[in-house]
C-alpha cells in the first residue's frame, strides 16, 4: 500500500472528515428548509411585503451579531485552545465571561435601539410600524442566544449537537408558515422569536446537566481575567461583524429608500440565490476555526498550512462549477424557489451570481485568519468592503450597475483575504 493511499484512508477516517460530512449533510437539509421558506413566503406575500421581509431579516441579522459582539468567533477559538492545552478551568471561566460580555453588550444595544428608535426604525422597518421594529429587536436577541449556543458547541468540537440544534431551530421556523393561514410579517417575526428562544433554552438546559465542565470550579479572578481576553479579542471583531452584516443589509436598505420596494425585491432574489449556496463554503469554516485553534495550541503550523492550501484548490473548483450551473439555470432556479413573477430578476441575478467565487475565498480564509491572528484583519477587510460598496452605490443609476458593484466589492473582499493569509504565512515562518 502506497503512502498516498494510507494518507487518504487516514483522512477519510479522521474526526475532521466525519465532522465535515455530518455538517455538510445537515446544512444541506437546512438549505432545503430555506428554499421552502422563501418559496412559500414569495408566493404568500405581495412583492412589496416580500421586499420588506428581506430588509427586516437582514437588519435583524445585523442587530443580532452586534449583540453577539464577536464572541461567536472568540468562544470557539479560545475554548479549542484551552481544551488543546487541557486547561478546563480557563475554558469554563471563558464560557462564563463570554455570557456576561454578551449580556452587557445586548443591554447596551437594546438601550441604543430604544433611544434612537425614531431614526433606526426608518432603516429597519416602515416608519410607522413601531411594533415590527420592537419585534425585530426581540428576534435578534433570540438569534443571539442560539448563536452563542452554536459557538459553544463549535468550541468543544461537538459538531453532532451543533448540527442537531441548528436543524431543530430551522425546522421549527417552518411551523408558523405552514400553520397560520392569515400570516403577516409581524406575526411571522413574533413566532420566529418565540420558537428560537424556546428551542435554544431546551438545548441549554440539556447541556447544563451533561457538559464536561460540570465539576470544574472557577472563581471571580478567573472570570475577570478571561473577561479581559474576551473584550480584547471580541470588541474589534464586533466592529467587523457590524461591517459584515451592514455590508449584507446595505444594498437592500439603500434600494428600498433610493429606488423602491419592487426593485429591492428583484435585487434580493439574486442575493438570496447566493445565500442559498454560500453555506456550502461557510460550513467548513465553522469547523476550521476550532480545529486550527487546537492545532495552533499544539504548534502544528505545517499541518495548518497544508489543510488551507488544499482547501483553496477545492473551493475554487467547486465555486466555478456552481457558478456555471446557476448562471445558465437561473430562470429555472427562480421559478422553483420563488415565484414566476420574479423571472424579470434573471439578468440581475446572473450578474450577482458571478460574485460567488471571490466570496468563497473570503469564507475560506476568514476563520483561519481569526484562528491564527489576534489582530482583527477581517475587520479591516470588511471595513474596506463596506466603504467600497457605499461609494459605488452612490454613483450607480440602475439595477445592473448596483449588481456589478456588488461583484466588484466581493472580488476586493476575496482578494484581500487571500493576501492577508499569504502575509500571515510569511509572518509565522514555521507554516
Amino acid at each position: 500500500m502506497t503512502d498516498f493511499s494510507i494518507e487518504i484512508k487516514k483522512l477519510i477516517k479522521s474526526k475532521l472528515s466525519t465532522d465535515v460530512l455530518l455538517t455538510f449533510s445537515v446544512q444541506l437539509v437546512i438549505m432545503i428548509c430555506l428554499f421552502a421558506t422563501n418559496k412559500i413566503l414569495s408566493n404568500r406575500l405581495d412583492v412589496e411585503s416580500f421586499g420588506l421581509f428581506n430588509v427586516v431579516k437582514k437588519s435583524v441579522t445585523v442587530i443580532s451579531f452586534t449583540m453577539l459582539s464577536g464572541v461567536g468567533i472568540a468562544l470557539p477559538r479560545y475554548l479549542a485552545l484551552y481544551i488543546g492545552q487541557n486547561n478546563k478551568v480557563r475554558a469554563k471561566a471563558f464560557i462564563k465571561a463570554s455570557i456576561y460580555f454578551v449580556c452587557g453588550i445586548s443591554i447596551i444595544v437594546f438601550g441604543f435601539g430604544l433611544i434612537f428608535k425614531n431614526s433606526l426604525s426608518k432603516l429597519i422597518v416602515e416608519e410607522d410600524n413601531l411594533s415590527l421594529y420592537l419585534l425585530a429587536f426581540s428576534y435578534a436577541a433570540a438569534m443571539t442566544i442560539s448563536s452563542l449556543l452554536f459557538a459553544y458547541y463549535r468550541g468543544i468540537s461537538d459538531f453532532k449537537k451543533y448540527n442537531i440544534s441548528q436543524l431543530v431551530v430551522q425546522l421549527a421556523l417552518i411551523i408558523p408558515i405552514v400553520t397560520f393561514s392569515n400570516l403577516n410579517l409581524n406575526s411571522l417575526i413574533l413566532c420566529w422569536a418565540i420558537i428560537t428562544i424556546l428551542v435554544s433554552v431546551v438545548f441549554i438546559i440539556i447541556e447544563k446537566y451533561n457538559n464536561r465542565f460540570t465539576l470544574i470550579e472557577t472563581n471571580f479572578f478567573d472570570i475577570k481575567q478571561e473577561l479581559k481576553i474576551v473584550a480584547k479579542y471580541s470588541l474589534p471583531r464586533l466592529i467587523g461583524d457590524f461591517f459584515l452584516f451592514t455590508f449584507s443589509a446595505f444594498p437592500l436598505i439603500y434600494l428600498k429608500y433610493n429606488v423602491d420596494l419592487k426593485a429591492t425585491a428583484h435585487y434580493s432574489i439574486g442575493i438570496m440565490l447566493l445565500t442559498i449556496v454560500t453555506p456550502i463554503f461557510s460550513i467548513l469554516g465553522t469547523i476550521l476555526l476550532p480545529y486550527i485553534s487546537e492545532a495552533l495550541a499544539k504548534k502544528e503550523y505545517i499541518k495548518i498550512n497544508k489543510i488551507i492550501s488544499r482547501l483553496c484548490i477545492a473551493y475554487s473548483v467547486l465555486a466555478v462549477l456552481i457558478t456555471v450551473v446557476m448562471y445558465y439555470l437561473v430562470e429555472w432556479l427562480i421559478y422553483i424557489f420563488f415565484s414566476p413573477e420574479y423571472l424579470v430578476s434573471k439578468e440581475i441575478s446572473r450578474i450577482l451570481i458571478l460574485s460567488l467565487l471571490p466570496q468563497s475565498m473570503y469564507l475560506l480564509f476568514r476563520n483561519p485568519i481569526d484562528a491564527v491572528s489576534i489582530f482583527p484583519y477581517n475587520t479591516l477587510i470588511l471595513g474596506l468592503s463596506l466603504t467600497a460598496i457605499v461609494v459605488l452605490f452612490v454613483f450607480c443609476n440602475n439595477l445592473h450597475q448596483y449588481a456589478w458593484s456588488y461583484v466588484f466589492v466581493s472580488l476586493l473582499q476575496g482578494s484581500a483575504s487571500l493576501l492577508v493569509w499569504i502575509f500571515l504565512k510569511r509572518k509565522y515562518k514555521n507554516c
